[in-house]
């Protein structure tokens, strides 16, 4: 499962299946999709889960009818910016 991050937005490839997505900053739970489809996560939603000036790694998870997959790999670590800034930045 490919992850890719661009403003704010956490998006990943369709896992054939799933039920919806289960979205990860290092190991803590941060928020989910629902449907096979919603391949994509506005990290904006998750605040104030995520710290400002903190850096993370992101992973998905694909939940299914039969269970959970395993997670994805993690993603290059990040740096939360506030809100107003609306920014991920590259650690």
């Amino acid at each position: 499962m490919g992850l890719a991050i661009a403003n704010m937005v956490l998006t990943w490839n369709l896992v054939e299946g799933a039920g919806g997505y289960q979205i990860y900053a290092d190991d803590n739970s941060v928020g989910s999709t629902t449907g096979a489809a919603a391949t994509s996560f506005d990290l904006a939603t998750a605040n104030p889960q995520l710290t400002p000036d903190t850096t993370y790694q992101l992973s998905v998870r694909a939940l299914g009818v039969t269970g959970e997959s395993n997670n994805s790999e993690r993603s290059t670590p990040v740096s939360f910016i506030p809100r107003h800034h609306r920014q991920l930045v590259l650690a």
